[in-house]
Formats: structure tokens, C-alpha cells, sequence
């Protein structure tokens, strides 16, 4: 997903939360973090797993990254991996021991973390990065 494709995501998050009548100053985050993205010379996706990169975006916080999390676990996803500073991504629950059971090229790295959104049995598997990212899996 490009950086326009999330900025409107995020856009549209905003006028949705603005027709529910939230607060204004949550609406102005997400509007915020959309034009940060929009207008980032580099890919989004590229960054997120520094999390000071990604802070360094004017616009994108630690609330806009919790946010992040509870749209994913309310699209059904039951687990989602970092690379990323570990006493940062603790902070949001992320661990090294959750990706105990999956296979990839980071294996043993403990900035390779992993957080279940979604309870029920163990999952395992290998972990295949698509070929944008140059890392071989």
C-alpha cells in the first residue's frame, strides 16, 4: 500500500469520526498524520519498522500507532510482526517470544517481535517478505 492509499484511509477515518461527532482534536490527528504521510518524500512502509523514523514524522505519534493496532484487530487480523527497537515495540505488547514458532529471515533477532490481536490456537509458519522490501526469504 502507497503512502496516498493510507493517507486516504486515514482521511476517511477522520470525516467518519467527524460524522459520528468525536473529539476535534482526535479528527486533527488523523487528518495530521494523513497530510504527513501523503507528503513524505519516502515510503511509509519503508520506515515503520524505525520507530524514531517514524515519530520523526511530524503528524505521527504513539496514539496514531495504537490506533493502528485496533483498526487491524478490528479487520480480523490475529497477529502482526515488527522489526523494530524491542524496548519500543514492548511497550505495545510486541515480543520477541511470539515468534518463537515462525520460520524467516530474521529468526533469533530480538528486534523480531510479533503481537496476537486475536486468541485461538498456535500458529505457526515461515514468513515470506514480498519482493519490495530485498530481503530474502
Amino acid at each position: 500500500m502507497d503512502n496516498k492509499a493510507i493517507a486516504n484511509l486515514l482521511y476517511e477515518t477522520a470525516d467518519l469520526l467527524e460524522i459520528d461527532g468525536q473529539d476535534s482534536f482526535r479528527i486533527r490527528s488523523y487528518r495530521n498524520a494523513a497530510q504527513a504521510i501523503e507528503n513524505l518524500p519516502q515510503r511509509i512502509a519503508d520506515l515503520i519498522s524505525e520507530p524514531k523514523k517514524v515519530l520523526e514524522v511530524p503528524g505521527i505519534g504513539k496514539g496514531m500507532l495504537s490506533q493502528g493496532l485496533g483498526y487491524l484487530q478490528q479487520k480480523g487480523v490475529a497477529l502482526v510482526f515488527v522489526l523494530g527497537h524491542p524496548d519500543y515495540y514492548a511497550k505495545f505488547g510486541f515480543n520477541a517470544a511470539a515468534t518463537a514458532d515462525f520460520d524467516g529471515p530474521f529468526k533469533g533477532n530480538p528486534a523480531f517481535m510479533a503481537l496476537r490481536l486475536r486468541y485461538g490456537p498456535p500458529m505457526s509458519g515461515r514468513l515470506i517478505y514480498p519482493d519490495a522490501f530485498g530481503i530474502a526469504s
